[in-house]
Formats: structure tokens, C-alpha cells, sequence
């Protein structure tokens, strides 16, 4: 039986945008500032210090501010952050950090009110000082618009043009002004406005978690295909955390749309492809290896999505990794096919089809979503809630 469905959004992280190479050098102390509304304007200027230390500072029409410091007794960019204290800031400038491709080797939080100073030490993906100074800028420009996204203030959007792909910032739906609800949005915001972490314990944690709520096996005792569906079952929560923020970016910018309707898809498997993209495959791979098992041997237990072969297959699923890839709003179509295209074996010689039970295990990559038939025999189907 064949049905219209979704495929899961696949997400690739692409090379990011800025390298922060360490071959420029500033020899002369410098200042400059630059106010966030509708548009940006930059002013530069020159100043004396006695210290050969470069400053650059940042201001907004919400009184935040940023301050990027090239001190030499330090091995490190020195980012000041002052701004409004409120629920996720913290969560939404590491984000921003992260996508940059930025360590961050210290943090130090002082509050002055209803502000908060964050001072970040950070370095670059090789673990340099960030000296060029395009670099610094862009660094601020999105560090300001993240904070100040909607917050009243500037209006600006999550960036989307410096990293390649958009930094989506989750903010509360309800209206904050309804007095008697407020504690409650702020309740709801909070337990929402965490990303699930990457790091060797938490995933484990994770997949043990999936191993005995999804699986429904002890998590002392489990084979390797049970072990595969709890780390697919893991993977795909952290694609549908990208999956919803691309919705909710995409539906507040209201772009157009792309549809692709294709009659196969060859997509291939979709766990080492996923962690591929989502650039964990090492923190996979230790977390596995802590709990006795082998990532690859894991990945051998998924057998490939019997929804498409040959040239024209191949062509679209590799259309649809490119749209992800440059950040197009798409969606691809096609046909699910319960039995695959078919299973070929020789008997005497001789070709025999059989139909592909690709489906028998179920498939951890796909999610149901059941269409309504309406009393005309129309039939009306549901999409994921944007």
C-alpha cells in the first residue's frame, strides 16, 4: 500500500563560513562601535592606548552591549556581554558560539540588577585568538542580534547569513502581559528552552533511556539491533530539535516554498549520515564505547530504506541534501512503499521477484502522521504542525 508522506527533515551542517585564520595581525590599538536596529551602521575610529590592546564595542537600541578585547597578555578574545538578564539568554549565546565554531575556554557571570556581565574567553576552531577584525564584527552582529531577536527591540532576526545556517532562538508562544499567566509561560519556557546535550554522558544516558522507555528492554540486557534502535531513537530527537526551529523560522519569516514530488528516493541509511551532519559522530562513538558496544557495528544493523534505486533515486535524495545544505525551506514527497520496489534472487538461473520486507522491524526514521477521510471520500492530509 502506498502513501503520501514526509521524510524527515535532514539537516548538514556545511563548512563553516568563518575560517578565523590567525595569518593577520593588528599592530595599532583601534576602537569601534556600531548601533543594531532595522539596518546596521559602522563607525570606525582610531585611539592611543598605552597597552597594545584592541578593542571593539558594540551597542543596541535595547542597551545591550558587547565589548570584543585582543589584550596581549592574553591567549584568548575577551567578549563582554552586558544585556537584560532573562530566561535562555545563556542557552541562546552559547548556541551562537557553537554555530560559529568558537571554543569557549572561560566564562565568568556578574549581575548589576536587572543586567547581567558575561564575560567569554574564547578562541577559534584551532584554538587561536580571533584577530581579524571583519571576523570580530561579524562575531558581534550576530551575538547582538540573537540577544536582541524579539526583544523588543531592535527587531532583528536570529542570523542567518554567518554561519550558513540560521541560529534559531526558541521564545515563549503565549502572551507574556496576561498577568495570571505569566508564572506559568515562564514556567513552560524554561522547562522548554534547553537543548539536549551532546556530550559522551548525557547521550548516554539517552540511549539507555530509549533502551527501556522505547525498546522496552532492560537496559542490562539488550542486543545490538535493540542497542541501534535506542541510539536511532536518540538521533532523531536532536533532529527534530532543528526540525521544529526550522518551522518556527521559516514560518515567522514566511519565505517561499519548495516542493520536490518524486516517484523514489535512494536516501541511503540514515544513522551515520544523520550523526555525519549533526557533526557528533566522535561523542557517539565514545559514548558506545564506554557502554561495550562499537558504533559501526551498530550502524550495520539498519538495513536501507527500500524507497527507491538507480540514477533518478539517487538525484533526488541528493536535491533534497542540497536544499538542506543552503538552507532552503523544502519539503520532499514520495511514495512509501510497504514492500519495498522489490527483492531480486536467482532460482535455476532465473530471476524471481519477491517483495522487500524492509518494514518488518519497523523503521525509527520515520514518523506517522495519519491522514483524515473525510464523508466524500477526499482524503485530507495532516502535516507536521509548523
Amino acid at each position: 500500500m502506498a502513501a503520501i508522506s514526509v521524510p524527515l527533515l535532514a539537516v548538514r551542517s556545511p563548512p563553516t563560513s568563518l575560517p578565523f585564520p590567525s595569518i593577520f595581525n593588528l599592530n595599532r590599538p583601534f576602537s569601534t562601535s556600531f548601533s543594531s536596529n532595522a539596518f546596521s551602521h559602522l563607525k570606525v575610529s582610531s585611539s592611543t592606548s598605552s597597552s597594545n590592546q584592541a578593542v571593539t564595542e558594540t551597542t543596541s537600541t535595547s542597551s545591550s552591549t558587547i565589548n570584543v578585547q585582543n589584550d596581549d597578555a592574553l591567549d584568548t578574545t575577551l567578549l563582554v556581554i552586558r544585556a537584560k538578564n532573562r530566561i535562555g539568554l545563556l542557552q541562546i549565546i552559547t548556541r551562537v558560539f557553537k554555530v560559529l565554531g568558537l571554543k569557549i575556554e572561560k566564562a565568568i557571570i556578574e549581575f548589576e540588577g536587572e543586567y547581567f556581565v558575561k564575560k567569554f574567553y574564547v578562541n577559534d576552531s584551532n584554538g587561536k585568538k580571533i584577530e581579524k577584525m571583519e571576523y570580530l564584527e561579524k562575531i558581534q552582529k550576530a551575538l547582538l542580534e540573537a540577544i536582541d531577536g524579539d526583544d523588543g527591540g531592535a527587531g532583528v532576526s536570529a542570523p542567518s547569513a554567518v554561519s550558513g545556517r540560521g541560529v534559531v532562538v526558541r521564545k515563549p508562544g503565549l502572551n507574556m502581559e496576561l498577568g495570571g499567566r505569566k508564572a506559568k509561560v515562564e514556567k513552560m519556557f524554561g522547562l522548554m528552552d534547553e537543548f539536549l546535550k551532546n556530550d559522551p554522558i548525557s547521550l548516554q544516558k539517552d540511549i539507555l533511556d530509549h533502551v527501556e522507555f522505547t525498546v522496552a528492554r532492560s537496559r542490562f540486557s539488550f542486543d545490538d539491533f535493540e542497542a541501534y534502535q535506542a541510539l536511532a531513537h536518540s538521533v532523531r530527537d536532536r533532529l527534530i530539535e532543528r526540525w521544529h526551529d526550522t518551522h518556527q523560522y521559516f514560518k515567522k519569516k514566511d519565505p517561499k516554498r519548495i516542493y520536490f514530488l518524486s516517484l523514489e528516493f535512494l536516501m541511503g541509511r540514515s544513522l551515520t549520515n544523520s550523526v555525519t551532519n549533526l557533526g557528533i559522530q566522535d561523542q557517539y562513538a565514545d559514548a558506545l564505547t564506554q557502554l561495550g558496544f562499537d558504533f559501526e557495528v551498530l550502524a550495520e544493523q539498519e538495513g536501507d530504506a527500500a524507497l527507491g534505486n538507480g540514477g533518478l533515486a539517487r538525484f533526488a535524495a541528493c536535491q533534497m541534501d542540497s536544499l538542506a545544505t543552503l538552507d532552503y525551506p523544502a519539503w520532499g514527497y514520495g511514495l512509501r512503499y510497504q514492500y519495498g520496489l522489490f527483492r531480486q534472487i536467482i532460482v535455476d538461473g532465473f530471476q524471481h521477484e519477491q517483495p522487500d520486507f524492509w518494514l518488518n522491524f519497523g523503521n525509527p526514521w520515520e514518523i506517522e502522521r495519519s491522514c483524515i477521510i473525510s464523508s466524500e471520500g477526499l482524503q485530507v492530509f495532516t502535516f507536521p504542525p509548523l
